[in-house]
């Protein structure tokens, strides 16, 4: 997606940032740590990884508002942003066709029926509505969902109002399950909703509230936002060591809401980071959103199938070698279609992006 600006304001040091949350978002599918190491992994990848997806959701929901501001044209952007949004959505779902069959029958489509191949293909759309598509791809229907209630809320109510019951719902929603005890028939209505609703009541939403909230929140010392990286950090992973063998449901939430809070004061750090207007930010754009959506591409079935041809199992078991072939292949996709995109006949590659 391409960074909005206001009053020729670019928040470079953002884009930066992005880049570096991209590469934590593929350690958390292509991990270091093997689950030998419980502990180390489970602070990692499950706490300090777990900053990178909202992060993003901040970074666009704030450049989004921030765009509208108090402009006139603000549900012309809407609805551009939203379908902008869709189409990145629905062209990565394509994409990922062949990485969902192989999901569903492995590496050589074993036993695959043209029928089985419709009756997969109709699965896939279920799940583009009702849950993701693919893995990471939920993020983009989240986020979809999420802007559009906050942009609602917002054009009715404060933006701490808007804040506040975003808080509210996902508290609500990420403590739901402490009533199945109670009430088991909360159970059984909880466990039926839709797993989209899920992630925007119990991630999206308050993410995309942040990032509104902090379009306009004012610019503070660099070293009064250092610290709140600090601390914001440091609450994050000691309560999450403190209570590592007490996990619960109420320990969960409040472990998101850290993360959240962590996430946010990272944002706030790079907003106010002025860093030289460069062309080189707008190349870091980019490579961060194609190598967020193309790194998976690289399954772990395509691993186990160079194995298999090659012999060189040595390889499939380093997680480094894993992490960093992923890496570099998607990298390699992400120069490709950076550069075809700029011919006449490729441009249809920045709606990928």
């Amino acid at each position: 997606m391409n960074n909005l600006s206001k009053n020729n304001v670019q928040y470079n040091m953002i884009d930066v940032m992005r880049l570096v949350m991209a590469f934590v978002v593929i350690m958390l599918h292509k991990p270091f740590i093997p689950p030998s190491n419980p502990f180390p992994k489970f602070i990692v990848e499950n706490i300090i990884g777990s900053t990178a997806v909202p992060f993003f959701f901040m970074v666009s929901s704030f450049l989004f508002f921030k765009k509208i501001g108090k402009g006139n044209d603000a549900r012309r952007i809407f609805l551009n942003y939203e379908k902008r949004l869709l189409i990145l959505y629905t062209a990565w779902t394509i994409i990922y066709i062949p990485s969902n069959l192989i999901k569903f029958y492995g590496v050589n489509f074993n036993g695959m029926t043209f029928k089985l191949f419709i009756s997969a293909l109709l699965q896939i759309a279920k799940n583009f509505f009702l849950s993701t598509s693919f893995v990471h791809l939920w993020y983009v229907n989240t986020l979809i969902v999420a802007l559009a209630i906050v942009y609602f809320m917002r054009k009715r109510l404060s933006r701490k109002l808007t804040l506040i019951i975003s808080l509210i719902i996902f508290s609500v929603s990420n403590l739901m399950p402490i009533l199945y005890t109670y009430l088991p028939f909360v159970e059984k209505i909880w466990t039926a909703v839709p797993v989209i609703v899920l992630n925007v009541c119990q991630k999206g939403l308050l993410c995309v509230a942040i990032g509104m909230f902090m379009s306009d929140f004012r610019e503070c010392s660099k070293r009064s936002e250092t610290l709140f990286v600090i601390v914001g950090f440091a609450a994050m992973v000691g309560f999450s060591a403190f209570t590592y063998e007490r996990r619960n449901t109420l320990v969960e939430t409040v472990s998101l809401l850290l993360i959240f809070i962590c996430s946010a004061s990272i944002f706030l750090l790079c907003r106010d980071i002025k860093l030289k207007d460069s062309k080189r930010y707008k190349i870091i754009r980019n490579y961060s959103s194609i190598i967020y959506f193309s790194h998976l591409l690289m399954m772990g079935e395509i691993f186990e199938l160079i194995a298999e041809k090659t012999g060189a199992t040595a390889f499939t078991q380093n997680r480094f070698l894993i992490y960093f072939a992923t890496a570099a292949v998607a990298i390699i996709i992400s120069t490709l279609m950076i550069i075809l995109s700029k011919k006449q006949k490729f441009r249809w590659l920045k709606y990928l992006y």
